[in-house]
């Protein structure tokens, strides 16, 4: 039961069935041995014989035909030379069934002795070449011809010509195989017996070799067994015309068709499953996301695509993940990963099949409404999607809160086009998150201000290169003496065409690009240069700089202050770094994931 605890039930019954027939037909044989098989009879032999021999040699020829085309692309050499193997069969298997007393003349006069040296000749070609081929499978032959199927295949052909030329040219000086009314010679019999014992050993072998028999295996042993007991059963018949030589030759074509079987499964079935698989796979890796598992932004757009040429109204709901970033950043790209697969089971849970979900790229989500006509539909939705972040997501002790900002777009009132729309709904998305609320439908003028927003963040790269920035200093005084004891420093930026423009529309900007970390370089640089100025004055006075988030998290960060301070000659006792409330909670959260994850 071992070797066949690869298969399920009905595949195990199968087999001990496959098993069991030979078996079942040597008994209802030999019980009715005496019993004449009229559909074999003299009259019928010829027409049955030849079809069950043809059956043999027309899956010969397959044989060799499959490992000659197919060979290159899925087989070793042992492919090559079963299919080399096969050819000399089938052509052997040919010529016995022309020479047999009965069928046409074929080179020359039909005789029942060559037919059955050329039936001898097959077999034990078969049986010691199945022998050599699968019982040292990996030998090397140093000859590198032998890697060439063209010579191998002309040696094959080679070798059948011999065979047909020897029995031809000495056929009357060859032993009797076969005596009519009487039976096989023992010399036949010897030849039998041996391919017989040749069949029992690479049985053995396979059994030994293989913990557990595949399909492939199991239709060489099957295959085996057949010819075994198809050998046994051309021992023991008296008259062609024999119900025993009728089994025989039945079973010896299921021998040849389970051979046929296993070739098939090697060089078609097992390539083609695993070009499927492989195909599955691909698939898998190209319309779907790695980590939540949700079709990725390639599916989305497709579907998208789909939508539009449906014409009929759908919605667009993009969503962006807050805190992943920071998480990431915190604690790590695999607990990023966990929550992102909690997010997705959630929302997969929640929202209907109907709803297309899909993860687009980075910390983005979105899903396709099909048939939403009205933002009365949308708006549902949305706060369920809502309601989904407003539990803590658990993993690893920890218990995170996640926010989302929500845009939403309707086909084709905001767009016709799947860039269009998808562009549209970040717009909203952007507006919604800008100005702290849940979801934002689409309005024309978002793109105006995502235009204008881009062409001040293009701006503000070059406003340090122009020096379009400059500090103001707003003095510190001690209420008690009135007494200036520092400054603190405030960026302004002076705009070339549009003028002074407000830090709350800069800033912000600054920090959402990055732009914030050369700038507040630029900043603590400038304030510590004036403050040195101003110690001339009064050496007490200090300097007060805000700290944006971006800036704390450099790994750098504290070289970059020493070396400030060194070239500008300040003690660090005059410069105080200012945290804002927003970088101080985020440091305290960021404290106590930390604390949590490392006990």
């Amino acid at each position: 039961m071992l070797l066949l605890s690869g298969l399920n039930e009905r595949e195990r019954f199968l087999i001990f069935l496959l098993f069991f027939i030979p078996i079942f037909l040597i008994g209802l044989v030999f019980l009715f041995q005496n019993l004449s098989s009229p559909f074999y009879e003299q009259e019928n032999y010829i027409m049955i014989h030849f079809m069950l021999e043809i059956v043999c040699v027309i899956v010969s020829f397959m044989i060799a035909f499959q490992a000659l085309v197919i060979y290159p692309y899925t087989f070793r050499r042992t492919g090559i030379y079963i299919g080399a193997l096969f050819l000399s069969i089938g052509i052997l298997g040919f010529f016995h069934i022309m020479a047999l007393i009965g069928m046409p003349h074929f080179i020359m006069e039909s005789s029942n002795h060559v037919s059955m040296w050329f039936w001898i000749a097959a077999r034990i070609t078969q049986a010691v070449g199945l022998f050599v081929i699968l019982t040292f499978p990996k030998t090397e032959l140093k000859h590198s011809l032998w890697e060439k199927r063209t010579f191998v295949y002309i040696s094959s052909f080679v070798y059948s010509l011999t065979w047909i030329a020897f029995i031809y040219i000495y056929s009357p000086h060859l032993p009797i195989l076969y005596v009519a009314n009487v039976g096989t010679t023992s010399l036949n019999n010897g030849f039998e017996y041996l391919m017989m014992f040749l069949y029992v050993i690479m049985i053995v072998l396979f059994v030994k070799t293989y913990n557990r028999l595949d399909k492939f295996s199991l239709a060489i042993v099957l295959s085996l067994f057949y010819l075994i007991v198809s050998g046994w059963m051309f021992t023991h018949y008296n008259d062609v015309h024999d119900i025993k030589n009728f089994v025989g030759h039945l079973l010896k074509a299921f021998g040849f068709l389970f051979f046929g079987y296993a070739l098939y499964i090697t060089s078609v079935k097992r390539p083609f499953q695993m070009q499927r698989e492989l195909q599955i796979k691909l698939k898998q890796h190209t319309f779907y996301d790695d980590v939540t598992g949700l079709p990725n932004f390639r599916h989305f757009n497709d579907k998208l695509a789909q939508f539009i040429q449906q014409r009929k109204s759908f919605g667009i709901i993009m969503f962006e993940i807050h805190q992943l970033q920071k998480i990431n950043n915190s604690l790590g790209q695999a607990l990023t990963n966990e929550i992102l697969k909690l997010i997705a089971q959630r929302l997969e849970q929640s929202l209907s099949n109907q709803y297309f979900l899909a993860r687009m790229t980075g910390d983005y989500m979105a899903v396709l409404m099909p048939n939403a006509k009205t933002e009365k539909e949308l708006h549902a939705v949305c706060n369920q999607i809502g309601i989904i972040f407003d539990k803590p997501f658990k993993t690893r002790n920890l218990e995170l809160m996640i926010n989302i900002s929500v845009g939403i777009t309707i086909f084709p009132i905001d767009g016709n086009q799947s860039e269009l729309l998808l562009d549209n709904a970040k717009a909203a998305l952007d507006e919604a998150r800008l100005n702290g609320i849940p979801h934002l439908f689409y309005k024309p003028e978002m793109r105006s201000k995502r235009y204008n927003k881009l062409l001040l963040e293009n701006d503000l790269q070059k406003a340090l290169e122009n020096k379009e920035l400059s500090l103001v200093y707003q003095p510190k005084i001690e209420l008690t003496t009135g007494k200036i004891y520092g400054f603190e420093a405030l960026l302004r930026w002076n705009h070339r065409e549009r003028g002074f423009i407000s830090p709350s529309e800069f800033i912000p900007l600054a920090e959402e690009t990055g732009l914030i970390v050369p700038i507040g370089d630029w900043v603590i640089q400038t304030a510590c240069k004036q403050l040195k100025a101003w110690h001339s004055i009064d050496p007490s006075l200090k300097m007060a700089v805000n700290f944006s988030f971006r800036q704390f998290y450099q790994t750098d960060i504290t070289e970059k202050i020493k070396k400030t301070l060194e070239e500008t000659e300040l003690h660090s006792d005059y410069l105080e770094l200012e945290l804002t409330e927003r970088l101080a909670i985020e440091i305290d959260v960021w404290y106590r994931q930390e604390f949590c994850v490392s006990r």
